[in-house]
């Protein structure tokens, strides 16, 4: 019997050892099986943030770059600063025309009032005697009109009209 109970001993040491080793191996798997779990969980992150960064990639290709923008914008830059100058320009002009729209009503306000005078002075005013010379006849006077018209002939002081 006591070949049988070292036997058995020798079996439980055996046994025992083992599990020993199958504790050790368990706690180093379960640790490696951790570890395996924590790098799967950032690579799941890193692969979540790869296919973020390929949307956004997808958002800002469908944009212009900021080269071709800037060009674009410097050109309607231009394209203002020429339309402001065209603004003032015509601003200027149509503030001269204005001025001499104005002036070219007064100047014929002031004419209508000059002929209006003119006539109420032709009409208290006699015609005055022609000379006794010998084209007298032919020669016509600051108040009289040859066309017979309304026009003013108040600078034609006297002219030969036998040409």
């Amino acid at each position: 019997m006591a070949l049988m109970e070292r036997s058995m001993d020798a079996d439980l040491q055996e046994y025992d050892k083992l599990q020993q080793q199958l504790d050790i191996d368990k706690a180093t798997i379960r640790q490696e099986i951790q570890s395996l779990q924590q790098t799967l969980a950032s690579e799941r992150l890193l692969r979540q943030d790869k296919l973020e960064y390929e949307a956004l990639a997808k958002t800002v290709n469908t944009y212009p770059s900021k080269l071709n923008t800037q060009q674009k914008l410097d050109f309607v830059q231009i394209e203002l600063d020429n339309l402001k100058e065209e603004e003032l320009r015509l601003d200027f002009e149509l503030e001269m025309r204005n001025k001499q729209v104005q002036l070219l009503l007064q100047s014929i306000f002031d004419l209508k009032t000059t002929l209006l005078e003119e006539e109420e002075e032709k009409a208290t005013t006699p015609e005055p005697q022609k000379s006794s010379n010998s084209n007298s006849g032919n020669l016509l006077w600051a108040d009289e009109n040859p066309t017979g018209d309304d026009r003013d002939v108040s600078n034609i002081e006297a002219m030969d009209i036998t040409t």
